[in-house]
Formats: structure tokens, C-alpha cells, sequence
């Protein structure tokens, strides 16, 4: 299955996320999953320009496995600040294991990784290893 990765950040830094495939830095992707397709066993085409003349699969793996991952984010009206709460498989994950997601997802901390997921979300953890939450 393809699994099309972004060039760049909505800022439109550069996500370096094949540099970061390659080199083991990003083991995993958050997506959608709608209709349930991903699941261990399956072939990962990791790719850039999905759906496009520009269309390159730079990478395959197998996906060893998925997690449900929720982003709840709650406002403090006092302060008008927001803050997130991550759920993987129903457990809350701590400060040091939401940095950890970030860093595994391809980001360089949790504050690159909230302008990324700025909304509450539902979905899955791709896996490529057996790293696990």
C-alpha cells in the first residue's frame, strides 16, 4: 500500500522525512484509517508525490503492526492557552513519551509535532519496527 509523506512543513520548511526513513530516525507515520487497510503484514510504499506526474517511491518496508492514537486537545479559557492530550490505545501517554512519539515521528520535538496535529484527531501509528507504546 502507498503511503505518500510530505516535502514539506505548512511553513514550508523541508520535513526531511526520507532522510529520516533511511536512516531509522522516523519509525513510524500517524494516518487515517477510515477503512481499516492498514494492518501487519502489509507492504508500505513509501513514497513522495503520490497521485502525480512526480510520483517516487523512495523506500518499502512492512508494517509490523498498528496503535489507535487520539489527540485531545483542551483549552483553558482563563488563559486562552491550549494544550493536547495524546492517547495511544486508550492510555494517556506522559510529557517524556509524547516527546519520544514526536521525535519517532519525524519531528525534531513536540512543539514542530502540535503545528503538525493542531486539531483533535483519531487514527492510527503506522509501524515499520517493533517499537511499540
Amino acid at each position: 500500500m502507498i503511503l505518500g509523506f510530505k516535502q514539506q512543513f505548512p511553513d514550508g520548511r523541508l520535513t526531511h522525512f526520507r532522510r529520516k526513513i533511511e536512516q531509522g530516525i522516523k519509525i513510524h507515520s500517524i494516518r487515517e484509517d477510515f477503512h481499516y487497510r492498514w494492518r501487519s503484514g502489509r507492504i508500505i510504499q513509501m513514497s513522495y508525490g503520490v497521485r502525480t506526474k512526480q510520483y517516487q517511491c523512495f523506500a518499502r518496508r512492512f508494517c509490523t503492526g498498528t496503535q489507535w492514537i487520539d489527540f485531545r486537545w483542551q483549552e483553558n479559557p482563563m488563559t486562552d492557552q491550549r494544550r493536547c492530550i495524546v492517547y495511544v490505545d486508550g492510555r494517556q501517554l506522559s510529557d517524556g513519551e509524547l516527546k519520544q512519539l514526536a521525535i519517532n515521528d519525524g519531528f525534531s520535538g513536540c512543539a514542530t509535532f502540535f503545528l503538525w496535529f493542531n486539531n483533535d484527531f483519531s487514527g492510527k501509528i503506522i509501524h515499520w519496527t517493533l517499537y511499540r507504546y
